[in-house]
């Protein structure tokens, strides 16, 4: 039977260089699944279906891997329909390429520039007519910080025009 640690560091030669990478498309930071496949379609993925031990095996592996590959565990003890992933922000040159950043100079800036130029926020209150309890939105309605009032259905499209 393999260990785990075995199998990633043997994987890990199969590995790409991030910097070699293109920058991540934006579909596929949409959802944490997409991010999983374009890591993995890009090689920069470690990836194991040994089963691990949730409680303490699972964060020495991440510990030993620490600033390495993200680490998607397929079979984690005891929770058969769940994975676990870790190191996802580890190495830089994958966020790098995660967000589009040229290098961490680029990186830096960049994110420097945001502290001090922060994109204006989104208030969203459910209506009256599709809530339950209305007390929190008519707060929030009556003091003026409201971007938008709508029904529960109209919220997530609405959300999702608003990052697309």
């Amino acid at each position: 039977m393999a260990t785990v640690q075995a199998e990633l560091t043997r994987n890990k030669t199969q590995l790409n260089d991030p910097r070699a990478v293109k920058s991540a498309p934006k579909d596929a930071l949409r959802s944490l699944p997409a991010t999983i496949e374009w890591l993995r379609r890009e090689g920069l993925l470690m990836e194991t279906d040994v089963e691990v031990d949730g409680d303490l095996q699972l964060t020495g592996i991440q510990k030993h891997f620490d600033g390495s590959y993200p680490i998607l565990f397929n079979n984690v003890k005891g929770y058969p329909h769940a994975r676990a992933i870790t190191n996802l922000f580890a190495n830089m040159d994958i966020v790098d390429r995660m967000f589009g950043y040229e290098n961490a100079t680029d990186r830096t800036r960049k994110l420097s520039y945001s502290l001090t130029h922060p994109i204006a926020n989104e208030v969203i209150a459910q209506d009256e007519a599709t809530s339950i309890v209305y007390g929190m939105p008519r707060e929030a309605v009556r003091a003026g910080v409201v971007s938008a009032t709508l029904g529960l259905s109209e919220i997530a499209p609405y959300l999702i025009e608003a990052v697309a």
